[in-house]
């Protein structure tokens, strides 16, 4: 749920709901990218697809934008909710500027361990745009990396599960190794959700790897399939 609905006082009530609600989206958000595309190379495999595809177009294109749409369609799966709950708030809700004092039970104030405090009292259009772009970037990154598994599991089930098990083991990790900052998705895309001191840093560091591990298992996958 935005942030923006919380900026009424008469909606504090539903606080509580609304953030068990938006932590569990977070939590799921991997399988919920994964839910998109991320076996659509087993489907296409299956169907001889692949086969018809490349009679009018090379392997290296296909494979590429197999890449690219995965990635757009997950992100796009996971953002378009969070776009339309923002559109929602400001088509149903006066566009009031948040206040450092009134709405300092949101959890967003200097010294909070939120990313942009300030952003988010000055410009708190761009401070939601922001978080919506960072979980555009994850759930691409998770549904790829789902993708890039298939080449070597067969199982749909265990495919779609693969980047939740990734958040978990993430969340375990962050719960064990450094408790205070927070190294999983799931502690650091969630907006005014602060149990963890949010690093841009981590953020960049954790998307790149990803990426990079993704990429390497994609393309290791794609040299395995030459039949194709």
């Amino acid at each position: 749920m935005s942030l923006l609905l919380h900026i009424l006082p008469g909606f504090q009530w539903t606080f509580q709901v609304q953030a068990l609600l938006m932590l569990l989206f977070y939590l799921l958000l991997p399988i919920i990218a994964s839910l998109s595309a991320s076996t659509i190379f087993l489907e296409d495999k299956r169907n001889h697809l692949i086969c018809y595809v490349l009679l009018t177009s090379s392997r290296k294109k296909y494979f590429s934008m197999l890449f690219l749409k995965t990635f757009l369609t997950g992100a796009v799966v996971v953002a378009l909710p969070l776009i339309i709950d923002l559109i929602g708030c400001f088509l149903l809700l006066p566009n009031l500027k948040p206040d450092p004092l009134i709405n300092v039970n949101l959890g967003i104030y200097e010294g909070s361990g939120d990313l942009f405090p300030h952003l988010f009292y000055a410009h708190p259009l761009v401070y939601a745009l922001f978080n919506i772009a960072i979980s555009f970037v994850f759930a691409g990154l998770f549904v790829t990396f789902a993708l890039a598994a298939s080449f070597y599991i067969k199982n749909k089930m265990v495919i779609l599960l693969l980047p939740f098990c990734l958040q978990l083991l993430s969340i375990a990790a962050n719960s064990f190794v450094m408790k205070n900052m927070a190294l999983s998705p799931f502690g650091f895309l969630p907006e005014a959700i602060t149990t963890y001191d949010k690093s841009f840093l981590a953020i960049v560091l954790y998307g790149g790897i990803l990426f990079l591990v993704t990429l390497f298992l994609y393309v290791r996958g794609v040299k395995n399939n030459e039949a194709f």
